[in-house]
């Protein structure tokens, strides 16, 4: 979709506008707001994010214990809709369903 990068770029340019044509505190201001609602919407994310990365790490620490060489397989922890890692991680040379069950 070409229309959401379009959105963005008009909406870049009206903050620019709109900055370079008021005070500075107030340009200082909308950055502090952008900034806080960033970190907010980072909190969220590993909030969200916790659980499959502890799944990820107890994954990886059971293969080192084992004394494996670490292997990253989302089917081995029950991780869904890992798409670069099911696709294109495993490349089409590979049998992904005996890469993936094993």
């Amino acid at each position: 979709m070409v229309w959401p990068k379009h959105v963005l770029k008009v909406v870049l340019l009206a903050m620019v506008l709109y900055g370079s044509v008021q005070t500075g505190e107030m340009a200082w201001a909308l950055g502090d707001l952008g900034m806080g609602t960033m970190a907010w919407l980072n909190f969220v994310a590993i909030l969200l994010l916790t659980k499959p990365a502890l799944k990820v790490l107890k994954d990886y620490e059971k293969q080192k214990k084992e004394g494996k060489d670490p292997v990253f397989n989302p089917a081995d922890i029950g991780l869904e809709d890992a798409d670069f890692w099911e696709n294109e991680f495993l490349g089409p040379e590979t049998d992904k369903k005996q890469s993936i069950s094993s």
